[in-house]
């Protein structure tokens, strides 16, 4: 007889990332509690001048200034207006503070314009914004480091003499770009648009879709490592370019702003952001006296709305089907008994079992006597390995008193194949902290939904993403605790 045995997963948990992270939590502690997500400090590196377009590479802060140089020369534009820029670094002391601010290079830097520029990961390729010298048009610049110096820039082959190409950004695998360029002139209004490096060359670039490129401009591009578009655009009529985002693993949505103080009524540009989106660097002429500045802002509370959401799992059920039939044996008094290895069996052709928890099983096909029970013959038998899935919990009652202190814990997440970076907590009053066990006190009764969200790296991918739990709780007034 043939037998064959069929295991299909019904109500699977979905396979996110993971790894258990029991013994990196142990080394987290409470974070001071804040109802300020975000923090915004000025760089004192600024000067008199514009500061922008920061961007942070190994251990470098890159940016784009009108400062005087070395030399003391003040270059202005041709209207004698505006400083003419170029591109500096300075090397990281601690997050928000450098030293040592210098012009990236002289090869590079002219009397011309160098604008908003981006760089690969080993800091050896830089594209550029920069003056054409034979129209004076802004044209995108690619210089290659070799043995320590910059190679002659040259224009990338996609821009066209009629039309200026700006602000490059380049994607995590260092196979596009993103730009902001002025093709479409008769509507006055400058779009994204993005050029991809197939079989040794960049192909013609190509807008992206109308839900990021609409009505008005967009300029000042960048790409985080975790593939996300951010972008400056002047949306809210009055109010100055504003910075806006989107996956660009799908475009198909529409893009959302940053928050304040990020944001503001003043002109917010050019930012660089870390790959778990709690810290980075970006642009603003917040401050009138200051022109444009240098910003460095850290997250106590990331943004969770898209992070892939844990639903807990404590039940495991497999179908079991047995392609044959009985119909070759010559008696009917013989059935299948399916064995799971878990201290249950189950007769019959087909079968659906649920584990109580992840395990290795040893999951046995017999044909038994239907009266006796025994085993007329085992048939055949399959090792079954459960997986601990993917799980976050939280720890706690879901009633409290107002005024009591409660203690709130992560409790035992695991994440496959992923390293714990931070915990974070949103208890849904406007209050929030970090690490893997914190305390919070309610002051107003009502029904609050607290949130759990965990940074974690990605090891296969080599990314950071994002996960979290829901869970409610129920505050009543102390008087309240007594009555059933």
């Amino acid at each position: 007889m043939k037998i064959l045995l069929s295991i299909v997963i019904l109500g699977c948990f979905t396979s996110l990332c993971g790894q258990e992270v029991q013994d990196t939590l142990e080394n987290f502690v409470e974070g001071k509690e804040d109802t300020t997500t975000v923090k915004v400090l000025r760089l004192k590196i600024n000067s008199d001048k514009p500061d922008f377009s920061p961007f942070f590479l190994n251990n470098e802060l890159m940016f784009v200034s009108g400062r005087n140089r070395e030399v003391g020369v003040d270059y202005v534009d041709v209207n004698g207006e505006s400083e003419i820029t170029d591109l500096y670094r300075s090397t990281l002391v601690k997050p928000g503070k450098f030293k040592n601010t210098r012009i990236l290079d002289s090869k590079l830097n002219t009397k011309y314009y160098e604008g908003p520029f981006c760089m690969n990961k080993a800091g050896t390729v830089i594209y550029y914004t920069a003056n054409d010298k034979r129209s004076m048009l802004l044209k995108i610049f690619k210089s290659e480091k070799i043995n320590e110096k910059w190679s002659r820039p040259e224009v990338m082959p996609f821009c066209k003499d009629d039309f200026s190409y700006f602000h490059p950004a380049l994607s995590p695998d260092e196979n596009a770009l993103v730009f902001s360029c002025d093709r479409n002139k008769e509507k006055n209004k400058i779009d994204l648009f993005t050029s991809q490096y197939k079989d040794g060359s960049w192909t013609e670039p190509k807008a992206l879709n109308k839900l990021i490129n609409d009505t008005n401009s967009q300029v000042f591009p960048f790409i985080s490592l975790n593939n996300t578009l951010y972008y400056s655009c002047d949306r809210k009529t009055g109010t100055g370019m504003d910075i806006y985002f989107v996956s660009l693993d799908s475009l198909n949505k529409e893009p959302r702003s940053l928050a304040f103080p990020i944001n503001t009524k003043f002109d917010d540009f050019g930012i660089w952001i870390d790959s778990a989106s709690s810290s980075g660097y970006f642009s603003s002429n917040r401050i009138a006296k200051f022109k444009d500045d240098i910003y460095y802002f850290t997250n106590s509370m990331p943004d969770f709305r898209d992070a892939r959401t844990i639903i807990p799992k404590t039940q495991f059920c497999y179908s079991f089907v047995e392609e044959s039939t009985l119909a070759s044996k010559d008696t009917v008094s013989l059935t299948y008994e399916w064995d799971f290895g878990d201290g249950k069996k189950s007769r019959g052709l087909h079968a659906r079992h649920c584990f109580q928890s992840p395990g290795e099983y040893e999951v046995v096909l017999n044909v038994v006597d239907k009266i006796s029970g025994e085993v007329f013959i085992s048939e055949t038998s399959y090792p079954l390995v459960i997986e601990k899935p993917n799980q976050l919990t939280i720890d706690f009652g879901e009633t409290v008193n107002v005024n009591e202190e409660i203690v709130l814990t992560a409790k035992e997440p695991y994440l496959k194949n992923c390293k714990l970076d931070r915990v974070c907590w949103a208890f849904g009053d406007g209050r929030f902290n970090s690490g893997s066990a914190v305390k919070h006190v309610y002051k107003t009764p009502g029904t609050y939904t607290i949130q759990l969200g965990v940074i974690a790296k990605n090891n296969d991918l080599d990314k950071i993403e994002l996960y979290k739990i829901e869970k409610n709780i129920v505050v009543k007034n102390n008087d309240e605790k007594n009555i059933k």
